[in-house]
């Protein structure tokens, strides 16, 4: 075969691997993108404790809201901290809902499990509405960080249905049981419950009279 007559069999050739390189790339690819929920408290609270059933916490009206969130956990994107002043959005893993309304959910449905109350309600709620107490809530970090450990640090107040200020604290809560099965999603819903579990410490605590009293003098 002379030079010229295998030309177009080269050409042949290339074009071949041409179309299959193209198909290759045009073909569906595998998809790697994964979703996470938070999920509440089931079975016994995040700190071992009983949730309450038939206490005398089930004929409260508990507002929840508003919560306020920074504009880095506002998106679709998980969040890895991996230093004090730097963050890594993950290019797979994603919020199956918005992060700020999973958060306001999840505490709602872990006070209602932990309190044994099932009226709630999600601020903004109407005038008329008759609320016991409202939790409000500041998060300033909800995230992972790089070895697998999870973060919560938020600033929380109930009040009275009148408005008025019961409580104020802080909360800092760590885990550092980083695990290989162990996603952001559950890292984070268990600290979510550890929170619930301190409020929910505090409206029991406010729901007896003569505490309630107290806190209503010292607000004043």
């Amino acid at each position: 075969m002379t030079p010229r007559d295998s030309c177009p069999v080269v050409i042949a050739a290339c074009a071949w691997l041409f179309v299959v390189a193209g198909c290759s790339i045009l073909s569906p690819q595998p998809e790697r993108t994964k979703f996470f929920v938070l999920t509440s408290i089931t079975g016994e609270s995040a700190t071992g404790t009983t949730p309450a059933t038939g206490s005398g916490t089930s004929n409260l009206v508990i507002g929840i809201g508003p919560i306020e969130f920074p504009d880095y956990l506002r998106r679709p994107e998980v969040v890895t901290r991996t230093s004090p002043t730097t963050v890594e959005l993950s290019d797979v893993d994603r919020w199956a809902e918005p992060l700020d309304s999973a958060f306001a959910r999840v505490l709602s449905e872990d006070l209602s499990r932990l309190l044994g109350t099932q009226r709630m309600l999600t601020y903004p709620w109407y005038k008329s509405s008759r609320v016991d107490y409202q939790v409000e809530c500041k998060v300033i970090h909800f995230e992972t960080d790089s070895s697998g450990g999870s973060h919560l640090h938020a600033q929380w107040s109930i009040r009275d249905g009148a408005g008025k200020l019961l409580i104020a604290r802080e909360s800092d809560i760590t885990d550092t049981e980083a695990s290989s099965d162990k996603s952001p999603s559950a890292s984070l819903s268990h600290d979510l419950g550890n929170l619930s579990q301190q409020i929910a410490s505090q409206i029991r605590e406010l729901s007896q009279p003569n505490n309630r009293r107290n806190a209503e003098s010292g607000a004043r």
